[in-house]
């Protein structure tokens, strides 16, 4: 958006920024920040838009950089035994790989449930 509003705990991501930089920088804040709020359930909006082929977005994600994104999500929820719920957000493209994006999510969900004993 061109005018974005601040929240608070937001991370800074430059125009292009790809999957390692993404993920990196969400997998060194997300223990903290769990840490520091102790949820007792965590809503994460998967969204879409960090898509490379996103309209509106200004990332670059591949499909894996979302997969893995929404991995570390759900297990970094999850070895904490914090309660996870995901809702699809975001994504603006033609809808095969819009509905092919939004699917990932759900993918990493039953990943990471099954590798935590779920």
């Amino acid at each position: 958006p061109c005018r974005k509003r601040s929240g608070e705990c937001d991370l800074p991501f430059a125009d292009g920024v790809e999957a390692q930089a993404y993920g990196a920088a969400i997998g060194e804040a997300l223990p903290s920040l769990l840490d520091r709020f102790k949820p007792e359930l965590v809503l994460y909006n998967a969204g879409v838009d960090p898509h490379r082929d996103d309209r509106l977005g200004r990332l670059c994600l591949s499909d894996l950089g979302l997969l893995q994104r929404d991995h570390l999500v759900f297990d970094a929820c999850l070895r904490l035994q914090i309660p996870v719920a995901s809702v699809i957000g975001g994504g603006y493209d033609a809808l095969a790989p819009l509905v092919k994006r939004h699917a990932l999510v759900f993918r990493a969900a039953t990943d990471q449930a099954r590798l935590h004993g779920l």
